[in-house]
């Protein structure tokens, strides 16, 4: 099944490698984490966090916190940045995440909406995934792309 609109589907048709995430979700978690360290003042029971009996101060148990904030801020950074999608112009995405790669059949309904089917390709999985295109260029792509409760933002630069 070929895509709907020629005109996108020439300009989604190729690889991208993306650039950044943005998830407000993700970040005000991780955001609020940071201000209850700052402004902590006693330290906590060690059971309750699952901490050892290495942290022996507030300002320890503070500065392992940060640094697990700032792994974690890392770690959604770094996955974004290592995610590749190809669109084939057979209608078939390849979509390479650092767990793995996936592939769907994808349609294009209109300039803004992006539509992965994981059954129409393989026989199992999603029949429809969703995701709304916020900006595509000859360089650059935008997708809104739904989770459980969450929307993140990942944006792509074309790399062939």
């Amino acid at each position: 099944m070929a895509c709907k609109n020629d005109g996108s589907t020439n300009k989604i048709a190729g690889e991208w490698q993306a650039v950044a995430l943005q998830n407000p979700q993700i970040d005000a978690i991780l955001d609020e984490q940071k201000k209850v360290l700052d402004t902590m003042t006693q330290l906590p029971e060690a059971p309750s966090y699952g901490m050892t009996g290495e942290v022996k101060s507030l300002d320890s148990f503070k500065a392992q916190a940060y640094r697990e904030l700032d792994a974690m801020r890392q770690y959604y950074q770094q996955a974004a940045t290592e995610t590749r999608f190809t669109f084939r112009k057979d209608s078939v995405a390849v979509l390479g995440f650092p767990q793995g790669d996936d592939s769907a059949r994808y349609t294009l309904e209109g300039d803004s909406i992006l539509v992965l089917n994981e059954r129409a390709l393989k026989g199992v999985g999603d029949e429809r995934m969703v995701m709304r295109i916020r900006k595509l260029s000859a360089d650059s792509l935008t997708l809104m792309v739904p989770d459980a409760n969450t929307e993140s933002v990942l944006r792509f630069r074309k790399i062939k």
